[in-house]
């Protein structure tokens, strides 16, 4: 936790960062924290499910390992993943299946993107 609001205090609201941080402030029941720092985080999250380079970031907050050469996920991988850590912090469920259709997946997506612009309640 404390390397990661040195880097927020550096280098401004990265967003995996924040992302990290608030995870860690969850593990510690410190919730108030952990909600500012997934709000900030969570425009970016949503925009990764539609540029999974975007998404790169917070594949390194989950797994570091990545930076020593091991194989990235792929597009498909990532979105699934970044809808896992929304229903996370979210509690919210709008679908996405992997070995769905691209309609079906299109939808799920299109559903979170509503709802971030309509609601952005979480379930913290």
């Amino acid at each position: 936790m404390e390397k990661y609001s040195k880097v927020i205090e550096m280098m401004g609201d990265v967003p995996y960062c924040l992302y990290a941080r608030a995870l860690a402030y969850t593990q510690l029941s410190m919730h108030a924290e952990a909600q500012n720092d997934f709000k900030k985080a969570r425009p970016w999250m949503i925009r990764a499910l539609r540029d999974t380079t975007a998404a790169a970031m917070f594949e390194y907050a989950d797994d570091p390992t990545l930076r020593d050469g091991k194989s990235p996920p792929t597009k498909t991988q990532t979105i699934s993943r970044m809808i896992d850590r929304l229903r996370i912090i979210t509690g919210q469920n709008f679908g996405y299946d992997s070995k769905a259709g691209d309609q079906e997946n299109e939808n799920a997506i299109r559903a979170w993107e509503n709802w971030f612009e309509s609601s952005q309640e979480i379930g913290l």
